[in-house]
């Protein structure tokens, strides 16, 4: 990827010198597509190949950029893949005061809080999908909104509503996936609204946003702080993980969880089923997670769940259920009959092999991906520690990544490794307060079978924000060659906007 590196190094030279706000979308938005009315049957579109060249685009969200007058409202930027990778030269950048982005860019927006990509309208492009949670619209509180921009032979242009939230505080799309949770060869997208209720749009969508069905799945007295979606059990159908937090601690209801609701014929079950690491014990074993992530670590063909907990114990109810010093992350392998929670194996930053030493407030798994990035035939898994800190510099949340490799047996630590700012080769200096590795991203976009992984550190820059770019190897990411490029170099508001804080799944 060396004219990748040369072309983003050029980008960020002129990033410094100047940055232009996020109120003059035309110079960047692709041409107007026509619409179409009713989808119709195409090729499968490659995840994330908007213009359908065969490469898979970058999409960076920075989610509270000022857009005009509007703080916090929030922008996107997409850079377009290509042989020679990502290159600055081919971006776009919407927010929804953008020709063609349904809405208007209000305070507290957060336009790009979350992301995901599929084939929405069945027409061979990927399509990108954009929730907005802070949308306040006729009812009056933050109902939020998801918002389908439609990919095409120029890439991305046109958009519409998939579905705005229709009461108060439901904050639609603070949380996004896409799946075919029905096996039925359409792409569904669901998200989460309020907080524990889990909705679908069942494909494919019309160019207007309609969807072919939708409906709801409750989860009572929790808060879903995470979706991620694969095929847990070799079915063809796509299964739904969710991360959840109790909301009721005053009835002993304490221990964050993670748990599945499995595909079906008619989309996902009505049951929420618990992962744990062993039935009938009290009190229950329950696989804590506030993230979630899913892909075929062990090669056996069925995905599997990583779930994450960042964060010790609050003390909230007095004793919260301990949790590993410095976060960790559990490893479930999927199988025929779904997740295998007896076969858990936690993960942390004291496991043998893991770089660095598990340490109060290190955040372990905040950020957190799951791709084959050695191309091995393995998924590793990429866990951003953004509490990290550096020279001895106690609560300074410098941040790092840890990547452990994926094998027949799962992830372990041998042959982990640790990036960061201070590492060797990697552009710039940790300093207090940069978050790096708090969002994390593995894309493929030159092709080559060896992901790429993006690494968003939000509070860069008094958290104006920045990404920075590890070239994908058969050793997987490494430092040399990397680069890093901020919210200037797409077209961004300078600014505490937290570029990098979400990327596209």
């Amino acid at each position: 990827m060396t004219s990748q590196r040369t072309i983003l190094g050029c980008a960020l030279v002129a990033a410094a010198a100047t940055a232009t706000l996020l109120t003059s979308p035309a110079a960047t938005a692709a041409p107007a597509q026509a619409p179409v009315s009713v989808p119709g049957a195409s090729a499968a579109a490659l995840p994330g190949d908007f213009d359908g060249d065969g490469h898979r685009d970058l999409v960076v969200a920075a989610p509270l950029a000022q857009v005009g007058q509007a703080a916090r409202a929030g922008g996107i930027a997409v850079l377009y893949g290509s042989p020679n990778g990502p290159v600055t030269a081919r971006k776009q950048t919407f927010h929804q005061n953008a020709p063609g982005i349904p809405g208007e860019a209000e305070q507290d927006d957060r336009f790009g809080e979350s992301l995901t990509v599929g084939d929405f309208d069945r027409d061979g492009y990927s399509d990108l999908a954009v929730g907005a949670p802070g949308e306040t619209g006729p009812v009056g509180g933050p109902e939020g909104v998801v918002t389908v921009i439609w990919g095409g032979t120029g890439g991305l242009a046109d958009a519409a509503v998939a579905i705005a939230g229709d009461h108060p505080g439901a904050e639609s799309g603070r949380t996004l996936v896409n799946g075919d949770f029905d096996g039925d060869g359409d792409v569904d997208l669901a998200f989460n609204e309020e907080d524990s209720t889990v909705r679908v749009l069942s494909g494919p969508l019309l160019r207007d946003g309609t969807p072919a069905a939708t409906y709801r799945r409750w989860e009572l007295d929790h808060r879903i702080t995470d979706l991620a979606s694969g095929d847990l059990n070799g079915d063809g159908r796509d299964d739904l993980v969710a991360a959840r937090t109790p909301t009721r601690p005053e009835e002993g209801i304490t221990k964050r969880h993670t748990v599945h609701l499995a595909g079906g014929p008619q989309g996902l079950s009505h049951d929420f089923v618990h992962v744990r690491t062993a039935d009938d014990v009290q009190p229950q074993p329950f696989v804590e997670a506030d993230e979630v992530a899913v892909g075929d670590v062990n090669g056996d063909g069925y995905d599997d769940i990583v779930a994450a907990r960042p964060r010790e114990g609050t003390g909230i109810p007095d004793p919260e259920p301990p949790a590993a010093l410095g976060g960790g992350v559990t490893y479930v392998p999927g199988s025929a009959t779904g997740p295998r929670g007896a076969l858990a194996v936690p993960l942390h930053q004291d496991t043998p092999g893991v770089p660095g030493a598990a340490e109060a407030g290190d955040r372990f798994g905040s950020g957190i991906a799951v791709a084959d990035l050695d191309g091995d035939g393995y998924a590793d898994l990429a866990a951003g520690v953004p509490g990290e800190d550096f020279a001895g510099v106690a609560g300074a949340d410098h941040g790092a990544v840890a990547i452990l490799r994926g094998g027949a047996g799962g992830p372990t630590g041998a042959g982990a490794v640790t990036l960061h700012q201070n590492t060797p080769g990697v552009p710039g200096a940790a300093e207090a307060g940069d978050v790096f590795g708090q969002a994390l991203q593995p894309v493929d976009t030159d092709s080559d079978g060896k992901p790429e992984l993006y690494a968003g550190a939000p509070g860069e820059n008094t958290n104006a924000g920045a990404v920075w770019a590890f070239d994908g190897t058969a050793a997987g990411p490494v430092a040399p060659g990397s680069v890093s490029f901020g919210p200037g170099a797409v077209d961004i508001a300078p600014g505490p906007g937290e570029f990098g804080a979400a990327f596209r799944d």
